[in-house]
């Protein structure tokens, strides 16, 4: 072998000892910044006015939130449904806009659940009656995956599915109480995440959200099997 092949080959050597490092690296900064989720269900991820959220709680939405993007994933692409999550559709990650969708619609039945308690509506012995059926019918049907993950029982999950259908029940109750003349939105719409009448009750109401929490928790593989996923995009979450 010539000097010339030998410095060429020595180069190429440390080029690609360089960029196994460099991976490695990366690698042991993402698994740094991610967390396990299990254990820190009981954390507060966002607090609503005086309610402080647990990540158990938010776990529910983002469960409910991958089941919807992966049954999308089947559609576009069953042979490959990480290739759905990797999309990039003005600016934003799927795998980010579905976080970002998990936590406003947290929000959104913690800001009509106070909005309801204020107005003095609560849930009826029937309605009650009917979300122990849910709870039921929900933990019979929860993976092995989910489970592990959300650590739901009957008694932790109960009160979040209460929340569920009181914040559904006062949503509803507006389609007839408000007067929606003002409104461009139809009256469906108004009351939704980004619609215009929420929009004026959630500034009514002081959210924070637990930043250093949030962060490291990354969507896509919480309540479904792991899957490879693209960096999200810090700077549009919410």
């Amino acid at each position: 072998m010539s000097s010339i092949t030998k410095q060429i080959s020595r180069k190429a050597l440390i080029w690609a000892i360089a960029i196994v490092a460099a991976l490695v690296v990366l690698a042991l900064r993402a698994d740094r910044h991610m967390v396990d989720f299990s254990d820190h269900l009981e954390e507060t991820v966002v607090t609503v006015d005086e309610t402080e959220v647990p990540l158990q709680e938010l776990g529910y939405y983002i469960m409910e939130t991958e089941e919807y993007v992966y049954q999308l994933a089947e559609i576009y692409n069953p042979t490959d449904t990480m290739q759905f999550w990797r999309l990039h559709f003005n600016g934003i990650f799927i795998i980010t806009e579905a976080k970002n969708s998990a936590m406003n619609t947290c929000i959104r039945d913690n800001v009509y659940c106070l909005e309801a308690e204020a107005a003095g509506m609560s849930l009826t012995d029937e309605e009650i009656a009917a979300v122990e059926e849910d709870v039921a019918d929900l933990l019979d049907g929860l993976s092995y995956k989910q489970q592990q993950s959300l650590q739901y029982d009957a008694q932790s999950l109960q009160p979040i599915l209460e929340k569920v259908a009181l914040a559904r029940k006062y949503a509803n109750s507006l389609l007839e109480s408000v007067d929606w003349t003002d409104y461009d939105q139809t009256p469906e719409v108004a009351v939704e995440i980004d619609g215009d009448y929420y929009e004026e009750v959630l500034a009514t109401h002081d959210v924070v959200i637990n930043k250093k929490l949030w962060k490291k928790i990354s969507l896509g593989s919480i309540t479904i099997s792991k899957v490879d996923l693209p960096p999200e995009d810090d700077e549009d979450e919410e």
